[in-house]
């Protein structure tokens, strides 16, 4: 028992490397595709045959509509890709710890939310369940015309012991500088 097992495991382990020497890998795929017409001015009569063959592939829905109330065409097929809300603040990515005030940020992903307060804009961080980390005050100006710009922040290295924050959004578009430690 334990022979005939192995037997077919074995024959199923070396039915890749079988596979593998029978194909001649990627010349032929580049020998079809360096021998296609490229550009090739077709008739009415090709093209309605390349349509017809290509339908003819496509499965058609065997199932009987009497047989239930519901129609499968206007159902959709799940997907596995999943729709991701866009999130009112944009994900900033710190990538060394930095102080401002004497406050310590660590490095790490944070949303920033803009606030304005007494005359002047700040660069709210926050993280994990929307807890504010620190408020960066951001220097800048607001954009010429109304242009409404979905928030965006970036992070800039100016040099081994600064980094800038970029914002814009709002019709603004502010900057601050921190100090790396």
């Amino acid at each position: 028992m334990k022979l005939i097992i192995s037997l077919i495991f074995s024959f199923i382990i070396s039915a890749a490397a079988f596979a593998q020497e029978v194909t001649d890998g990627w010349d032929s795929v580049m020998k079809d595709y360096s021998s296609a017409e490229f550009g090739k001015i077709i008739s009415g009569a090709e093209y309605k045959k390349a349509i017809e063959t290509k339908e003819s592939f496509i499965k058609k829905n065997k199932k009987n509509k009497k047989d239930s109330g519901k129609t499968t065409e206007t159902q959709l097929e799940p997907s596995l890709v999943f729709d991701v809300p866009d999130s009112p603040c944009p994900l900033l990515i710190l990538p060394a710890d930095v102080c401002y005030e004497n406050l310590i940020v660590k490095q790490g992903f944070y949303l920033v939310n803009l606030k304005f307060n007494g005359g002047k804009y700040f660069l709210e961080l926050r993280q994990g369940n929307n807890i504010p980390v620190a408020a960066i005050e951001a220097k800048g100006h607001i954009a010429p015309g109304k242009i409404i710009l979905k928030p965006q922040v970036s992070v800039e290295n100016v040099d081994d012991k600064m980094i800038k924050i970029n914002y814009s959004g709002d019709n603004l578009i502010l900057e601050s500088i921190l100090w790396k430690l």
